[in-house]
């Protein structure tokens, strides 16, 4: 057999035909992903950018160590859910996002998130992923169209990025129509306790979107939240993982141990002097001894993530902020305090110590409350509040309206509660509340002060007429609101938008009426007056604390979960005066206010009026700006103040020149 010796030529990639430099490509997505996990990944690759970080730049896992065993749980084959329970300023977010880049680079597939309404998607999309694809050149070309060359990209919106081998979609846990879709093999469910219970009627967003990867048998599924309450959506899912947490070694005796406040220690006495803590430490519980900010990143280097329980193919994480590298321990102490003085732990057990909140609601007696009535004119604001918002409730055949005025540490004093008779359909009835709302009241100090914000609720069967009321009249800090259904919601979120008849437009604002009424029912618990306790005057009978505590927390199955659920004691039971509270909370979280500055000044007129110095000027009744800049359809003329009688008319008449000249003026950042 005779071989002819071949001459073997070196080809050139330039000489391919464009076929072949086609299929080329697309052997390239299926090559397997490299050994590299996500923490090498993003050591080497992603940056930190300056639009939501205080330190921007190349990522390092020496920065807050206990991340990297979070993200290589994402590359172990074993596990198929990752659940963080956190609390915040610990990189949660961070770790779902380094977990999303790396499987558009290293592994792409059809990708999901979701997070609980779809303006909390469209703000993920505009502050996290816009950034993360313009700051990461190699994410970046990924984009497919990347150039804009297109006049429309259809392939690139807010809540949808397509790249080469996948695609990202944005849901709301509020829209099913977001979770319906095609199939996915990474799915990242962000802040699953402030969950809708149900997605319309579709049942459990969770378990919807987790239906969409079902098909693929490598999926991931990431699961995060700080917590709320017992049983929430964040601590059945813990509870099923095998529950590490982060055990750090003591620098003294070599304990190896979880972190917990109970073994931060401080002088409380610091506290009520300075209004902060400035030295804290951490008593290691077995030797006592001293562990400061100074030990916290060496520990957190030497530190092992530990399961409580066995491999089970969901992988639990729990931490806290006490392993923060950005949190000292004075200012985890301070949050403490401040959450002590304002008899409200909720916020800081669930943030900051990423502990669930027992919501117990006793039951209330009408008796005590009514018994412990004030003998203080309601005409006249207390010298310590420096607020007054009016919650108003909407019936069939009646209007009723509470006015209460607010201190800086929530303690309220109820100035009114009046009702108006007559059909809401009609204009009459609007008109008289109308001229209610422009009531002004006299400050103990000599302000006159009016109804500084007012919420209305749209529920109901007057719907129509409560838009058409509210329509225009933000620039008088009156706010169309209208209920969440999870209970865990905040009480103020972010507005939606609502339609009269004729579909024009009103901003509405969503309050969590669940997590007002818990807060309520804690305050009416209070026996001693300070943060948060209510005061109500001689002049409220006993139909009208009846209504106050008319509602009790019933537990119902709803969509295969435990559900707590406000209702009414009894079917006949009136709620009027309850509802009327809640709004008027609803009204003063929607302002927001810069306290500080507010308390600031106010001290300083106080001192005056006390005969320590010169008489206070006179300064101008401020008008609220509401959280957000809102655009008027309408505008208001602003009601002008009619003086008391005690105040000199020259006086009088620059205090009401001033509020007519300045009727939107920021009062925030202004002497009061």
């Amino acid at each position: 057999m005779v071989t002819e010796d071949v001459e073997e030529t070196e080809i050139n990639p330039a000489d391919y035909p464009k076929e072949l430099e086609a299929v080329l490509d697309v052997c390239k997505l299926f090559a397997p992903p490299t050994k590299q996990t996500v923490a090498e990944w993003a050591e080497d690759n992603f940056i930190l950018s300056s639009d939501y970080s205080a330190e921007p730049g190349l990522y390092k896992t020496d920065k807050a160590p206990y991340q990297k065993g979070i993200l290589d749980a994402f590359n172990d084959a074993s596990i198929e859910t990752i659940v963080l329970k956190t609390s915040a300023q610990v990189g949660k977010s961070l770790s779902l996002q380094m977990m999303l880049a790396y499987t558009i680079e290293k592994d792409p597939a059809p990708a999901l998130v979701v997070l609980p309404t779809l303006d909390n998607a469209k703000a993920f999309s505009k502050e996290r992923l816009s950034c993360m694809f313009r700051d990461i050149p190699t994410l970046r070309a990924k984009l497919i169209n990347e150039d804009k060359t297109k006049a429309k990209d259809t392939d690139n919106t807010i809540l949808s990025k397509k790249y080469k081998g996948g695609a990202i979609s944005l849901a709301g846990a509020n829209s099913p129509a977001s979770l319906a879709a095609r199939a996915v093999r990474y799915l990242f469910l962000d802040e699953i306790d402030r969950f809708e219970v149900s997605a319309g009627a579709e049942g459990s967003p969770i378990q919807l979107a987790i239906k969409r990867t079902t098909t693929y048998f490598n999926r991931k599924i990431i699961m995060c939240s700080t917590p709320t309450c017992r049983d929430s959506n964040i601590d059945k899912a813990y509870n099923d993982s095998d529950q590490r947490k982060y055990h750090v070694p003591c620098p003294h005796c070599g304990e190896f141990q979880i972190m917990m406040f109970g073994q931060i220690k401080f002088d409380t006495n610091e506290y009520k002097q300075k209004g902060k803590i400035i030295n804290a430490y951490y008593e290691c519980p077995k030797c006592q001894g001293h562990i400061t900010d100074k030990d916290k990143l060496a520990l957190l280097n030497k530190g092992k993530w530990i399961a409580d329980k066995p491999a089970n193919g969901t992988a639990g994480f729990w931490i806290n902020e006490l392993y923060s590298p950005w949190v000292s321990f004075a200012d985890i102490s301070t949050k403490f305090l401040d959450a002590k003085k304002h008899r409200d732990l909720q916020p800081f057990m669930n943030t900051s110590l990423a502990e669930y909140f027992e919501n117990k609601v006793d039951t209330l007696e009408v008796s005590p409350l009514f018994n412990r009535r004030e003998d203080y004119n309601p005409a006249i604001v207390p010298l310590d509040a420096l607020l007054i918002t009016a919650g108003v409730d909407v019936q069939e055949d009646r209007i009723e309206v509470s006015v209460y005025a607010w201190a800086e540490n929530m303690e309220s004093w109820n100035l009114d509660h009046r009702v108006f008779l007559g059909n809401p359909a009609t204009p009459a009835v609007w008109a008289d509340l109308d001229d209610y709302l422009k009531t002004t009241y006299k400050h103990e100090s000599g302000l006159i002060m009016p109804i500084h914000a007012t919420a209305i609720d749209t529920g109901g069967s007057m719907t129509d007429a409560t838009y058409r009321y509210c329509k225009g009249k933000l620039n008088r800090n009156i706010f169309a609101i209208k209920g969440s259904s999870s209970n865990n919601s905040p009480i103020y979120n972010k507005p939606s938008k609502g339609k009269t008849k004729e579909g024009s437009r009103v901003k509405l604002h969503i309050v969590g009426v669940s997590t007002a009424k818990d807060t309520i029912y804690k305050r009416l618990q209070l026996t001693d007056a300070g943060a948060g306790y209510l005061h109500y005057p001689k002049a409220r009978t006993l139909d009208f604390f009846e209504q106050l505590i008319a509602e009790t927390i019933k537990i119902k199955k709803l969509h295969g979960q435990n559900i707590r659920v406000w209702e009414k004691r009894t079917s006949d039971a009136r709620n009027e005066a309850l509802d009327c509270l809640v709004y008027a909370m609803a009204a003063l979280h929607i302002l927001n206010p810069l306290w500080s500055s507010l308390l600031k000044n106010h001290t300083t007129k106080v001192y005056k009026l006390k005969g320590k110095g010169t008489p206070a000027p006179v300064i101008e009744t401020p008008v609220i700006e509401p959280q957000e800049e809102l655009q008027e359809e309408t505008p208001i003329e602003t009601p002008i103040i009619k003086p008391e009688p005690t105040y000199t008319q020259q006086i009088i008449k620059q205090r009401v020149q001033r509020i007519i000249k300045k009727p939107r003026g920021n009062w925030l950042n202004k002497s009061y």
